[in-house]
């Protein structure tokens, strides 16, 4: 008990601990969705297209509005051994990361998917790099002319671009192909968790275990209810296949959802887009329909391979050289490296819905819902009462604590000077003469008063153990304690993982945006607030780069962080730059804010390039001076 006192007053409470502990969970949070190699991982850029589908109808011949979700699967033909070991290295590897969706065919059973839209996965991603990058299909905001300002839209709108990483093996779990050049070593039976960051190796992009899977499912409200399948089938693209042949294209079966198929059955399925001679049209055909020589189609019989459900699609993969990797090339391998690890994190977090559980699943459990919560609250009221014992001997409550102690040390000595025997004896004559008392009292009460003043005993509680039990029971427990301290904790705990978030974010627009300038400023946004002063605007913070010949800007650095959307942007092209105060804005300005304020104008982000100017507050004359020159840099060396 002295020692826990010691402790409180040397600073281990239960608030430091607990501010430790918060701050220790914020970057553990943190430093899980980091990568946690140092090995380069190139990027390869995948194209695919689902365009069309044929006979694809359901078991029960109800026809439907279907949909192709793309995805793509890292380890879809990896062993269950391999799975475990790459998931403490690379915990992406073995997750379900989605490319994109076509739109709603209508009803049919042969459709044609005009335009895909990415996913959400997909979108942040694209808004985590710059322009200059394959996912965008833009250029750099270094090259912008004035023509291209326009709003920039893909050419091809049923083409999701999408970025691979290049698979990743322990020394132990590499391919037996790959290790034939390689001296024959022990078996290293340590776990790969623990091994250094340099050991990981990349897997050939032949050699990959990943694939891109197509599902093809019903959109429209009939064939969503429970009784039917939502899912028609899928198709299996091996990532290993499409970097040999660099690209693919023709009609793939679509087989029903969870057929185990391996690489090796999965043969030729796509009909090449080349001239042929009629005595090729039956091995056309075998390829159309599968590899299994029970699926070909025989030579009489070539018009049964259109009976198959099949969709058509086109496969791109191209993969980088590795002989130029850049810096740009690292950040950005590492950048979708998190974001993947990010995403896949939070799908395992957020578990399984309502809608993914069964029905009689949910009724047992409401069912028997009743006594588990009794019984839980049985135990919840033995381990606080545990607790508050405990915390009334460790200094949790200094005042209670310290009647404790100073009680027990009387007792102690009142235990040391008196002999044991005394106590006992003083204790059985106190209890004889308040019964001898009782017994032999002069006043006697007749019975009616004997009763009611029992029935008063009983109903009135004893003032002295009320005491007793409050004292006790205002000792706070441990929970009680964390939901005191959880806001501050929070803050604590937000302070240390905005430090790591500063350090990721400013290497990102250092090494891959290769920003000129970032950090925070306020913009003037009008507000339909009125205000008691003659302003019709305010002030907002928020997070901008300068990037090439762009300004951008976000309403925070958390947005900027997790991907979203820019709330705008400025490009110096044409007609920009700096610009000074009018009178009407020296008039409504604040004379501390008339030094600090900075306008600039240029081309805006809507379609047709509008001319657009936009005032900024900066928090000193240092920080506005290098953002004005800043400013002038990215003026000074446009290309119009």
């Amino acid at each position: 008990m002295l020692h826990t006192g010691r402790m409180r007053k040397t600073g281990a409470s239960f608030r430091v601990r607990l501010l430790k502990k918060e701050t220790e969970a914020k970057v553990k949070e943190m430093k899980g969705n980091m990568v946690k190699y140092k090995k380069h991982r190139p990027v390869a850029e995948l194209d695919i297209a689902v365009l069309r589908g044929r006979n694809l109808a359901p078991n029960h011949r109800i026809p439907g509005s279907l949909v192709a979700s793309i995805f793509w699967e890292p380890s879809k033909f990896a062993d269950e051994y391999t799975k475990r070991t790459i998931k403490d290295i690379d915990p992406s590897s073995c997750g379900l990361h989605q490319i994109g969706e076509t739109e709603g065919s209508g009803m049919t059973s042969s459709p044609e998917w005009l335009i895909a839209h990415p996913s959400n996965e997909l979108e942040r991603m694209k808004q985590l790099l710059p322009s200059k990058n394959f996912l965008s299909r833009t250029n750099s905001s270094a090259d912008l002319k004035i023509d291209i300002l326009r709003e920039i839209k893909p050419l091809d709108t049923s083409t999701l671009t999408f970025p691979i990483l290049q698979s990743i093996s322990a020394p132990s779990i590499i391919p037996e192909a790959d290790l034939e050049e390689e001296e024959e070593t022990e078996e290293d039976n340590t776990n790969l968790a623990g091994l250094p960051s340099e050991n990981i190796q990349l897997v050939p992009w032949e050699s990959s275990k990943g694939a891109i899977v197509i599902q093809v499912r019903f959109a429209d409200v009939l064939n969503k209810l429970p009784i039917f399948d939502q899912v028609l089938g899928e198709v299996v693209i091996p990532l290993a296949r499409l970097a040999k042949d660099g690209s693919i294209e023709g009609w793939f079966k679509v087989l029903e959802k969870g057929t185990i198929r391996t690489e090796e059955d999965i043969c030729d399925e796509e009909t090449k887009k080349v001239p042929c001679s009629n005595k090729d049209a039956t091995d056309i055909l075998n390829r159309l329909v599968g590899g299994d020589s029970e699926q070909r189609v025989s030579d009489t019989t070539p018009e049964d391979a259109s009976k198959h459900p099949s969709i058509f699609l086109q496969a791109r993969l191209k993969v980088p050289s590795t002989s130029d990797t850049t810096d740009i090339d690292k950040e950005t391998s590492r950048v979708i490296a998190e974001h993947l690890i990010r995403s896949t994190k939070a799908k395992e977090d957020s578990g399984l819905g309502f809608l993914g559980t069964s029905i009689s699943t949910f009724n047992t459990v409401t069912g028997v819902r009743g006594n588990v919560q009794n019984i839980q609250n049985q135990l919840g009221s033995a381990l606080d009462m545990i607790e508050i014992f405990k915390n009334l001997f460790n200094f949790t409550c200094p005042e209670k604590s310290g009647i404790i102690l100073i009680a027990t040390t009387v007792l102690w000595f009142v235990l040391v000077f008196i002999p044991t025997r005394y106590i006992i004896l003083l204790g059985g004559l106190a209890q004889y003469t308040a019964t001898f008392k009782a017994a032999f009292a002069k006043h006697e009460r007749n019975t009616h008063e004997i009763r009611r003043a029992d029935s008063e005993e009983k109903d009135n509680n004893d003032p002295i153990l009320t005491r007793l039990t409050n004292f006790f029971i205002s000792v706070p427990t441990n929970e009680d304690l964390r939901r005191y301290y959880f806001w501050e904790a929070v803050k604590v705990g937000e302070v240390e993982r905005e430090i790591l978030a500063n350090k990721k974010r400013a290497t990102r627009l250092t090494k891959l945006w290769k920003a000129q300038w970032f950090g925070k400023l306020e913009l003037k946004v009008k507000t339909s607030i009125s205000l008691p002063s003659e302003r019709k605007w305010e002030w907002k913070t928020i997070f901008c780069i300068i990037q090439g010949h762009r300004f951008i800007w976000w309403e925070s650095e958390k947005d900027f962080d997790e991907g979203e959307n820019p709330s705008g942007q400025i490009y110096f092209a044409g007609h920009s730059g700096l610009a000074g105060l009018s009178p009407l804005e020296l008039r409504e300005l604040k004379p501390d804010e008339v030094p600090l304020v900075v306008n600039i104008f240029g081309r805006g982000a809507s379609r047709g390039g509008e001319q657009t100017k936009i005032s900024l507050l900066t928090q000193d004359p240092q920080t506005k001076h290098r953002f004005e020159a800043s400013v002038l840099n990215a003026v000074l060396d446009k290309n119009d």
